[in-house]
């Protein structure tokens, strides 16, 4: 990044180089150790470091970030060697409506015409005027694997509109995403006018001769981690097998977000936690008191 370039400053990719976070870094035991939950590698746009996150009635809402970068990140022609693994990428501010430098989409990241890989990438706290709060793709092929949106927003403006893909704008390119999360982005609509689109994720195409150029989602299973029932010991799977895909358990990693992200505290999910059971004794006491259904609705509600 050259700070001198103002909130055009950016960290731009470029073909062959790898950029990869999460190390333990100087003064740990073994510098090269890498955890990118442990070890946090932060790309920011927060020029002046000081930024504030206050609740709204909308939700979290953006103080201080008129003199952040307009794109943290910037992958402009590049290919799939053009690599970003492990970082955050947060507080970009992508405000001005210049054309055609884009400063008004892409807060986060612009991927312009390029097909940059990203991997592990964690999209926080980036806003967007027209749309892409955490990215936008213009044209091109960038390939997500376990990247997380969390927190973006494309405000509207009243001479634009609502706004567009808070999380991720793709506009005409062929972007693959695997294992990644959306999750509280917020787009806004216009006072009277419209509601925001795809608060997570909106795709738009240029002409019709494009409307095969969309990204393409992939799905990810999760697992059952034990049998079918309490009759069922599950003896079919190893130890082995079990213990690795509960270390991929979505419900577990994305409470380690909300406490990574302090949107959540250990006492509030343990009082969450207290009342969840309570609910579930709740309903089993019910259901025991309950007496049994008759005979004739036994297929009532069945589609199938």
């Amino acid at each position: 990044m050259i700070p001198s370039l103002g909130r055009a400053s950016t960290f731009q990719l470029k073909n062959g180089v790898a950029i990869k976070g999460g190390y333990a870094g100087f003064g740990h035991p073994d510098p090269n150790a890498r955890n990118t939950n442990m070890y946090r590698t932060t790309l920011s746009g927060d020029l002046n470091g000081d930024d504030i996150l206050n609740s709204g009635p909308d939700g979290l809402e953006f103080t201080n970030y008129g003199d952040n970068c307009y794109h943290v990140v910037l992958a402009a022609t590049v290919d799939a060697t053009a690599v970003l693994d492990g970082v955050t990428i947060t507080a970009g501010n992508a405000s001005d409506l210049s054309y055609p430098d884009w400063r008004f989409c892409g807060g986060g990241m612009f991927c312009d015409n390029a097909s940059p890989t990203l991997i592990d990438c964690r999209f926080f706290y980036n806003s967007a005027l027209y749309g892409g709060g955490g990215l936008y793709n213009s044209q091109g092929n960038p390939k997500l694997t376990n990247c997380t949106f969390y927190v973006n927003h494309a405000p509207s403006h009243p001479n634009w509109g609502s706004g567009n893909g808070a999380g991720m704008f793709n506009d005409t390119g062929n972007s693959v995403l695997t294992k990644c999360t959306f999750a509280n982005n917020r787009s806004t609509g216009t006072p009277g006018n419209s509601d925001g689109h795809g608060g997570g994720l909106f795709c738009y195409v240029r002409t019709m001769e494009d409307i095969d150029k969309g990204p393409t989602l992939i799905e990810c299973l999760t697992y059952r981690h034990g049998g079918h029932s309490r009759a069922d010991p599950a003896h079919y799977r190893t130890k082995v097998e079990v213990d690795e895909w509960l270390k991929k358990d979505p419900v577990s990693s994305f409470k380690n977000l909300l406490f990574e992200t302090r949107v959540l505290t250990a006492d509030q999910d343990m009082e969450l936690e207290r009342s969840v059971l309570a609910e579930i004794e709740e309903a089993v006491e019910y259901a025991k008191a309950s007496p049994f259904p008759r005979p004739e609705t036994a297929l009532e509600d069945i589609y199938a």
